[in-house]
Parts: C-alpha cells; structure tokens; sequence
C-alpha cells in the first residue's frame, strides 16, 4: 500500500530522530497493552544502552531495561529480511535486560505488527 506523498515518512529524518520515533511507540504499546499497570520512563542519557525502563505500577520496584533496535528499511530491500546486529558490548547478560527489534514500516506510518 502507496500512501500519498503528503503521508509519506520524510526522508530527512536523522538516524536519532529514528530511533526516537521508534523507542516512544514502543513505550506507547506497552503502556497501551501491557498485563499488569506498567509506565516507561526513558533515561536522560544513552550511554548505557538502556533505551527504555519499565516499572509495574505502585510500590513494586520490579523493572525491565530495554534496549530498541529500530530499522526503518528491510535488508535487502523488497524483501522481507530485518537485519539488526547490535555491539556486543552494549548487550547484558540479565533477567533484567531485554533487546526490542522494531521494523517501522514507512508504508503504514508506524511500527510492524510483530515485534
């Protein structure tokens, strides 16, 4: 599906803008559909690789860090391949810790439906 030019995502978006666009849908369906009352907080900084941090709701202290990886193009393109290699260094061996893979689908304007 070809959206009108009007609609479609500008290819002046930087790689940040990107990964922003990206971090905050995925904190929206979290909230949205999340099991138990969640919230997500995004850290002042990125030096971590923590992208997202969600919290249960209340006195729980239960938290998930997440880091999102976003691509806004398949690999190749037309084809139906998301590639997303992450350093190694920025991944970490926890529980605690989860990786998203996000493909964004310039067509519909927001995020694939499978995650």
């Amino acid at each position: 599906m070809n959206r009108p030019a009007e609609y479609q995502v500008s290819d002046a978006l930087s790689s940040k803008q990107k990964g922003d666009i990206a971090e905050a849908r995925v904190a929206e369906l979290i909230v949205l559909y999340g099991r138990r009352a969640l919230s997500c907080y995004k850290p002042l900084s990125d030096d971590e690789g923590i992208d997202l941090i969600v919290k249960e709701k209340g006195t729980s202290l239960k938290t998930l860090y997440l880091q999102v990886k976003s691509r806004f193009r398949l690999s190749p393109p037309g084809s139906r391949s998301f590639v997303q290699t992450p350093a190694q260094d920025s991944i970490v061996d926890s529980y605690q810790m989860a990786l998203v893979f996000v493909y964004f689908d310039p067509d519909k304007g927001d995020i694939h439906d499978k995650l």
